[in-house]
């Protein structure tokens, strides 16, 4: 039987982790209309919206979106977190820190 991923019908997921998660998907939302200025008005992103294809980011973007996770959510990315898995979307860049943030 596969493992179930950590998600909003897992029992093993808090209901802090998954306010934690939708706070870290409006701030990097606001984020990316604020400070990367996309045209995407910011109740049209969706989580799972691939953010360079669909979005327009562009790689100077995506090192933004890291600085940004640095300074105001207090995780540190490595260079082979920074990878286009971890950054496809809204919804990957929460799965990364979210995993950082647990205790080893």
């Amino acid at each position: 039987m596969p493992r179930l991923k950590a998600g909003p019908h897992n029992p093993n997921r808090s209901n802090k982790d998954m306010q934690t998660n939708i706070s870290l998907s409006a701030s990097l939302k606001t984020f990316l209309v604020d400070q990367l200025f996309l045209d995407t008005p910011l109740e049209e992103i969706r989580d799972d919206a691939p953010l360079g294809s669909e979005l327009g980011v562009d790689s100077l973007g995506f090192t933004e979106i890291v600085a940004f996770l640095e300074d105001s959510h207090g995780v540190k990315v490595t260079d082979e977190e920074f990878s286009p898995e971890n950054f496809r979307t809204i919804s990957a860049i929460c799965a990364l820190v979210e995993q950082k943030k647990v205790p080893a």
